[in-house]
């Protein structure tokens, strides 16, 4: 299974405001369709229901969990690509 991933961009915002910072990001980028979130902390991203569902907690990226109960597609792929390079 090939999966063509890359990291595109990481947020400005160091508190509190990170949803806030990726939210801004894909206003200024409208073609970005497609995407997931990494971060060790919920910070705001409770605010932004499309960015919450596409949120993988990490506690090292082995230990990801989801932080939405109905993660993004391209959440799951991201994490069985992990595993395949595991």
């Amino acid at each position: 299974m090939g999966h063509d991933l890359e990291i595109s961009a990481v947020t400005k915002e160091h508190w509190n405001k990170r949803g806030q910072g990726i939210q801004d990001y894909l206003e200024e980028h409208p073609k970005i369709d497609e995407y997931i979130i990494l971060d060790d902390n919920r910070f705001d991203f409770e605010d932004f229901p499309r960015l919450w569902e596409r949120l993988l907690i990490t506690d090292g990226i082995e230990n990801a969990a989801f932080a939405s109960k109905t993660p993004a597609v391209e959440a799951i792929i991201f994490r069985e690509y992990i595993k395949e390079l595991s």
